[in-house]
């Protein structure tokens, strides 16, 4: 199932049979009555059952325009008990518009509080849900709803939707990614001395990770132009002869030019997010523009790499429509150019 698509009830449940849910899974289409008032939902509607993992799948049709996660939540909890079911799936879809969607798997547990009373417990609605639909970064709910096949157990089902199972799983790859990274990349340090580029690598390693995830948190939150992580829309309109898999030679090396980390994230790290937004106007050499000669030689706020771009202007109109200036330290650019060290290595000098 595509995950970046607009809901679409009938792709959903063919989704459920045939590849996620074991293959006792009956399919159904039948309106649940609401028996308990609600504020977001307005329409349930179950769309099958799953007997070997005591399991219901609802459709809920609700009226929040903010992704109110546990107020509906809440309500969903209503409905599994007014239906006396203690475990589902839900596809919360908004009435309006169904670009966006959340799927969420929701438990009561039943447990003795004391001797004469029952203890129910309900499932934490901010850790086992995905948020579908266009526009979503859809990753992670590809991985665990679509690679991994059939559901097999309870277990399973709930490890498929836990963000604590996310979390590790992530740290895991990013720690893996780490530990190859560091034995190919290459940091410029005391450009006079060639033995040390590979001294501070984890440093470097670290610091680029840093500010690489801090910057896809601002794009999910859309203060990054889309376009800057777009492949295409880079080959057509920023960078020329743009083929980052593109391998040199005859026996196939890739490129170790780095075209992309240069243009792209060193001029936002380092003279976008670290600087102001250009005013019409103004003249001051901490505005976003690319440097211009000699005398913007140690501005370490000013775009670099002009060359590599179709229409240098393009790339700052884009950066300038979204990207906030952060004062914080993390971009700041560590290079001391007049002493020739590079410890980012924001420069175009080819040494």
């Amino acid at each position: 199932m595509e995950f970046n698509k607009a809901y679409n009830r009938q792709e959903f449940v063919s989704f459920l049979r045939n590849n996620f849910l074991p293959k006792d899974f009956v399919p159904l289409v039948e309106d649940v009555p609401l028996a308990t008032a609600t504020k977001y939902t307005t329409t349930a509607t179950k769309l099958g059952t799953c007997d070997s993992l005591d399991l219901v799948v609802y459709e809920v049709r609700h009226t929040s325009r903010h992704d109110a996660r546990v107020a509906l939540s809440k309500e969903a909890f209503r409905l599994l008990a007014d239906e006396m079911q203690e475990r589902a799936l839900v596809a919360f879809v908004p009435e309006d518009n169904a670009a966006n969607y959340r799927f969420s798997f929701i438990e009561i547990s039943f447990g003795l509080k004391d001797e004469t009373h029952i203890m129910r417990t309900y499932s934490n609605p901010h850790r086992y849900s995905f948020l579908l639909g266009e526009g979503i970064a859809y990753y992670t709910p590809n991985k665990y709803l679509n690679e991994k096949g059939r559901v097999v157990d309870d277990d399973d089902l709930r490890a498929r939707f836990s963000v604590e199972t996310l979390t590790q799983d992530f740290y895991r790859e990013l720690s893996d990614w780490y530990a190859w990274a560091i034995k190919i990349i290459r940091f410029p340090n005391d450009i006079k001395n060639e033995k040390d580029d590979d001294k501070y690598n984890h440093e470097s390693a670290i610091r680029l990770i840093t500010r690489f995830i801090f910057v896809w948190f601002l794009k999910q939150r859309h203060l990054i132009p889309d376009e800057f992580f777009d492949q295409e829309y880079i080959a057509n309109n920023l960078i020329e002869n743009f083929c980052p898999h593109q391998k040199d030679g005859l026996f196939g090396f890739k490129s170790h030019e780095s075209v992309y980390y240069k243009a792209i994230l060193q001029n936002l790290f380092f003279a976008m997010l670290n600087s102001p937004i250009t005013k019409e106007g103004s003249t001051k050499p901490t505005e976003r523009r690319f440097r211009n000669g000699r005398g913007d030689y140690d501005n370490n706020k000013l775009m670099r790499y002009e060359r590599y771009f179709l229409n240098p202007q393009l790339f700052v109109d884009l950066a300038n429509s979204t990207v906030p200036f952060l004062n914080g330290g993390l971009f700041d650019c560590l290079d001391d150019k007049d002493n020739g060290i590079y410890y980012d290595g924001f420069s175009d000098r080819k040494s």
